[in-house]
């Protein structure tokens, strides 16, 4: 089923709760932005209280997060604004304490964020190799997209993270005032954004302030867009990240599913063929 289509969304008109979640202390705080209502997958808006403290462990989920406010100790690692944190599933963390409070986004890509103390990764199947600390001030540059077809400029990246293997990434946008891109776009894969400062537009979908969010499923038309001072957001996919343009803005999801299909089909007749014979594993 998956996560449904939301947009536009801003955080503060979320109700914060207190996380339910198994294997959590008292003292966090939860805005859910999106959720998928079967496995419990999500992304939420997540306040460390001051004080609070959690024992070392693991999720049994793969898990992501970035800091937006406030420091966050991590066994031995002090995380500060704009940390992110890449961690596998069943890959054990230190103690997790702040002493003034922290807020952060946080991503469970796998099912709802439980935790397990322990003194060890869950077992030897977790790839160690895929953990990822970085500060994003600290240590990433600010490149230009690669997307395929480009772009317009003006819009700048840092990649925190990508999976070679399906094209999976997480990163920061930052567009520079006054960006406009005048066409219609959709893509094969689901990203998702939030506003950590700044603002957008977009034909189908209005104006998206701080702390705006969207979740939005494969071949979504969305564009035109534009911004008036400035977006500086975090962003995530599930795949490669493709650019499809279409100038209509009001074809529906299925409509640009086939219009993808018709593509390849004529680009590369070979590989039609094969998706064809192997109908049952190709999800375009």
């Amino acid at each position: 089923m998956g996560r449904p289509h939301i947009e536009p969304l801003v955080d503060t008109d979320v109700p914060r709760r207190s996380l339910p979640m198994p294997g959590w202390k008292s003292g966090v705080q939860v805005r859910t932005l999106s959720l998928d209502p079967v496995n419990g997958a999500c992304t939420q808006i997540v306040e460390f209280g001051g004080g609070f403290r959690q024992p070392a462990g693991f999720s049994t989920s793969e898990w992501e997060l970035f800091v937006l406010d406030g420091t966050l100790h991590v066994g031995d690692e002090v995380l500060r604004k704009d940390h992110y944190l890449f961690v596998p599933a069943g890959h054990r963390v230190g103690a997790i304490s702040t002493r003034e409070g922290c807020r952060a986004i946080w991503f469970f890509n796998d099912h709802y964020p439980d935790w397990v103390a322990a003194e060890g990764h869950r077992d030897r199947s977790v790839d160690t190799a895929l953990f990822t600390s970085v500060n994003a001030n600290d240590t990433v540059r600010w490149t230009t997209p690669s997307f395929a077809p480009q772009t317009e400029p003006g819009i700048f990246i840092k990649l925190l993270r990508l999976d070679e293997k399906t094209g999976a990434f997480t990163g920061l946008y930052n567009m520079c005032p006054g960006f406009w891109q005048d066409n219609v776009s959709f893509h094969d894969c689901m990203e998702e954004a939030y506003h950590i400062w700044g603002e957008s537009w977009m034909l189908q979908f209005g104006y998206l302030p701080t702390g705006g969010y969207f979740y939005r499923p494969p071949y979504i038309n969305h564009g035109p867009f534009r911004c008036e001072y400035g977006t500086y957001a975090i962003f995530r996919t599930d795949s490669w990240l493709v650019n499809h343009f279409n100038w209509n803005p009001f074809t529906t999801p299925d409509e640009c599913r086939v219009n993808v299909i018709e593509t390849m089909r004529k680009r590369q007749p070979d590989l039609m063929k094969w998706v064809f014979l192997h109908a049952g594993e190709f999800i375009p």
